[in-house]
């Protein structure tokens, strides 16, 4: 198991264990973190955030669906942006590539070691750009899922503890498998990405739960 798999399980089961309690969960979480390298741990402890969830709703069905909601929300927005970004940069790297292979080695010196040393880089931009566009389709593809999701979010929106417990489990669970199944071994979007549109989605998270949700617009990645 690689080291995104662990980070992808961790993260999951924090998202449980906030949401429901730790349960028996909190022994399948020390195994995983038996994986991470202790300066990963370290890094990860110094950045704690207490309000990394925005639910004030205690810990139940309730805390889990708007746990699911806003990680929803804003995966759906920055797996879209880290695409779109990144096409903007492969077109670029296109460019550059095409006018190399047009250009600069039709008029290069004719000396067999620079025309293979040539060729040897063309490759490699081309392996490149070919790895950055199985990450585009990744993103855009997680993005189209975690959005037909979130449409469905309706069906169990405004629903209280007792009346998720009765009509609404099986909804809550559909919902946890799908969203694990979108996001499972999806390329990690840039940091970038995140710090420069956090602001605007903050605005939009609070705009979308203005009507009255027992969310607050705080950040979750």
């Amino acid at each position: 198991m690689g080291q995104q798999d662990i980070g992808e399980l961790l993260r999951r089961r924090g998202l449980l264990i906030d949401a429901i309690g730790p349960s028996r969960l909190g022994v399948d979480v020390a195994d995983l973190l038996e994986r991470v390298p202790v300066r990963v741990v370290r890094r990860a402890a110094v950045s704690v955030n207490d309000g990394y969830y925005a639910s004030n709703s205690p810990t139940g069905l309730v805390r889990l669906r708007d746990h699911l909601h806003e990680n929803a929300f804003w995966n759906k927005h920055l797996y879209s942006l880290a695409a779109r970004r990144l096409t903007t940069i492969l077109c670029l790297l296109v460019a550059l590539a095409g006018a190399v292979t047009l250009f600069a080695l039709p008029l290069a010196p004719r000396d067999e070691a620079l025309i293979f040393a040539r060729i040897l880089v063309t490759v490699m931009t081309f392996g490149a750009i070919l790895t950055q566009f199985n990450e585009i389709l990744a993103w855009r593809s997680a993005a189209q899922a975690i959005e037909r999701l979130e449409h469905r979010f309706y069906i169990v929106e405004g629903l209280d503890e007792d009346s998720l417990h009765k009509n609404g489990m099986a909804d809550i669970l559909t919902f946890f498998a799908e969203y694990t199944a979108a996001t499972s071994r999806i390329p990690p979007f840039p940091r970038r990405v995140y710090r420069l549109h956090r602001d605007r989605l903050n605005d939009l998270w609070a705009h979308k739960n203005a009507s009255g949700s027992s969310t607050a617009s705080i950040a979750v990645v």
